[in-house]
């Protein structure tokens, strides 16, 4: 189903940590290589339709310009193009829901909701993948992998 087009924007500006927003990370869950995730950006509930997305780097790097562009792309998809022809029939709180889907995990590119108020340090609500080793009665490892999702009422 191809979206309809929407009547809400984003656009660069300041976003107050201390209000309701969505931090978008770059990074792997599933690579143990890969480090933490890094912040990108911060967006705005909307006003008037209109996002307000803090970006958290600059492009100074191609690494940087990457993650940027790739931020930017999901920014469009999921509170441009696709918001308003989704579920909820609201991009913010699609944005919301978006934070706890696996395709959330998946990706390069998180989501992670922080309520008004939230105080600094304090993990935003998103999905996580859980890894647990296990050792079967041969000695064999294998490792489980359990999605956790918290419960979020929108």
């Amino acid at each position: 189903m191809k979206p309809k087009a929407s009547s809400y924007q984003w656009i660069s500006g300041k976003v107050s940590e201390a209000e309701e927003h969505i931090k978008i990370s770059f990074g792997s869950y599933n690579d143990p290589n890969s480090g933490q995730l890094i912040s990108i950006a911060r967006v705005s509930k909307p006003k008037e339709k209109i996002f307000r997305v803090e970006f958290l780097i600059k492009s100074d790097s191609p690494d940087e310009t990457k993650m940027i562009d790739a931020v930017k792309k999901e920014l469009d998809f999921y509170l441009v193009e696709w918001g308003e022809g989704s579920i909820f029939a609201d991009p913010w709180a699609y944005a919301i829901y978006h934070c706890n889907t696996s395709a959330n995990i998946y990706s390069h590119v998180h989501w992670s909701y922080f309520l008004k108020g939230a105080t600094a340090g304090q993990k935003g609500m998103h999905s996580e993948v859980i890894t647990e080793e296990k050792i079967d009665h041969k000695g064999k490892r294998t490792r489980e992998k359990f999605i956790i999702k918290p419960d979020i009422k929108i």
